[in-house]
């Protein structure tokens, strides 16, 4: 596994409040990148954009929404800096607003939101097959605790893209269920699953994406600082 560089910084900066919640003290690490597929390298410090994995597509007609729950076990805290998703397979489309939230628990539902931010779709293009990811980041990284379920989703209003992207297959040697973190970022365990959707348009329907159940769709790499 690559070696990441750390960046030292003041506390304050990097934590708030002077307050070490769980985080490396004093030290400001570069996101960590996991993978919920098996054919994207581990714990790496850089997006790996260039990467082609996606094997099949994906279409993204808005007023609904792609996600799954993450959990990491074990107590502190730690931050979710990106999600992902495929990049579009041809130039044309729309480029609109995307929504990502984060929920406590297993579903959508409007009481139970941590976090709801916007961006403009990144606009990246893959002609290729298999077909390569992009990501999405957080404008601000979500603090989240070890132990506790979340609810990850991004959704965007209709039309939405109005063009397909890659997506990851749902063939079980494609796809894990779980990952053990590596000491050197805190160690437990990364579980992946299903969640369901019954918060206001476009997160109160599915698009498709399952994490658990077979694996396929959207979000297959994830963005984390330990």
């Amino acid at each position: 596994m690559p070696k990441r560089k750390p960046v030292y910084a003041p506390m304050l900066s990097t934590f708030g409040g002077g307050s070490l919640n769980g985080f490396r003290s004093g030290v400001s690490f570069e996101p960590v990148y996991i993978a919920r597929v098996t054919s994207v390298a581990d714990e790496i410090s850089s997006f790996p954009s260039t990467t082609s994995f996606m094997s099949r597509t994906w279409s993204h007609d808005g007023s609904n929404a792609d996600g799954g729950t993450i959990s990491i076990s074990g107590s502190g805290q730690y931050k979710l800096y990106s999600i992902s998703m495929g990049k579009r397979v041809s130039a044309s489309g729309n480029v609109p607003t995307i929504t990502m939230k984060v929920y406590t628990g297993t579903a959508a539902n409007s009481s139970n939101i941590v976090s709801s931010q916007n961006i403009t779709y990144p606009a990246q293009t893959d002609t290729s097959s298999p077909y390569q990811a992009q990501e999405l980041v957080f404008p601000t990284p979500v603090t989240l605790d070890r132990g506790t379920t979340y609810a990850v989703a991004y959704g965007m209003a209709t039309p939405g893209l109005n063009v397909n992207s890659g997506a990851v297959l749902g063939a079980s040697d494609n796809k894990r269920t779980s990952y053990s973190i590596s000491s050197e970022n805190g160690g437990g365990t990364l579980t992946f699953g299903d969640m369901t959707f019954a918060d206001s348009d476009p997160f109160d329907e599915s698009n498709g994406t399952n994490f658990a159940s077979n694996g396929n769709g959207q979000l297959p790499i994830f963005g984390f600082i330990f």
